[in-house]
């Protein structure tokens, strides 16, 4: 938990630095950064069973503040260059002082791909890459962070979304000698399920039906019906 605190306030102090006027915003920005993972949860599913809801939270926490990181410093930037290190053809660099955003999207096939990244006094402290279905049905993020002097952090996860909006969540979180990894389903009637791993351990498994009605089994496999 420490790790994720000091993922979060590296984000939060990243997308606030060297603010100093409005940029431009490209035509693509991933769908993702501004994901509302737990607005089909039942209503009566955060009282009757509070860990789906923290374990949706922390998920929504770090996938929005990625995207977060992305959208504040594109805003944050009055001087827009033209990047030229990428193969992708739309290109973006935001330079103020010592910080620099390189920003690359482009239509490969069926999909939006990106990469993006943030360096600081010629350190590189954030990347992110990846690809969105142009029709927004799908997307994969692989993000990096340089925290300081405590080792690289990476968040990797997958998304759908079917026409019904049904939606499947696999995320992976490598905390250096921590490994999470979440794989969570909400469906458009709000039911579904969610499995946490905790270095490769099953530790929490919850599944619940359209009125917040289910069960769950901790880490001693002991089932509980709520």
């Amino acid at each position: 938990m420490k790790k994720i605190i000091l993922l979060l306030l590296t984000i939060f102090v990243l997308s606030g630095c060297d603010r100093d006027g409005v940029g431009v915003t490209p035509g693509f920005v991933p769908k993702n950064a501004s994901f509302n993972l737990d607005s089909n949860l039942p209503s009566n599913l955060e009282s009757s069973n509070p860990d789906v809801s923290a374990r949706v939270q922390q998920m929504k926490a770090l996938t929005n503040a990625c995207g977060s990181l992305m959208i504040n410093s594109m805003h944050s930037k009055t001087s827009v260059l033209e990047a030229t290190s990428s193969n992708l053809p739309n290109h973006y660099t935001w330079s103020s002082g010592g910080y620099v955003i390189d920003y690359n999207y482009g239509v490969v096939g069926p999909n939006y791909e990106f990469n993006y990244t943030i360096t600081i006094n010629g350190t590189q402290y954030f990347t992110a890459s990846g690809w969105q279905a142009t029709d927004g049905s799908a997307g994969h993020w692989e993000a990096n962070f340089g925290v300081g002097g405590s080792g690289n952090y990476n968040i990797v996860y997958d998304w759908t979304v079917n026409s019904a909006g049904d939606m499947h969540f696999d995320m992976h979180f490598n905390l250096g000698s921590t490994n999470l990894h979440y794989v969570f389903n909400l469906n458009h009637d709000y039911s579904g399920n969610i499995t946490y791993v905790l270095n490769n351990t099953t530790e929490f498994y919850c599944i619940w039906d359209s009125n917040g009605h289910g069960y769950y089994t901790s880490g001693n496999a002991t089932h509980h019906n709520f």
